[in-house]
């Protein structure tokens, strides 16, 4: 989530490590949580996984680093 004033733009630049449980079906939805692990001047690191329509975790992804341009 960001400021919705914010005029910049944020673009990934890496990620620590992604994990996938299992194959996704096409058209499956899944929910995506996410919690931020810092904040600094030059963008945030993000932790998240996605839970399919069980509440089951389909994937797991470890230090999502966004930048702003």
């Amino acid at each position: 989530m960001r400021d919705g004033s914010e005029a910049r733009s944020m673009i990934p630049c890496g990620i620590a490590e992604m994990i996938f449980v299992r194959k996704c079906a096409e058209g499956e939805s899944f929910a995506l949580e996410a919690r931020l692990r810092e904040q600094t001047a030059l963008g945030s690191i993000w932790d998240a996984r996605a839970l399919d329509v069980f509440g089951k975790s389909v994937m797991h992804a470890r230090r999502i680093e966004m930048r702003w341009c």
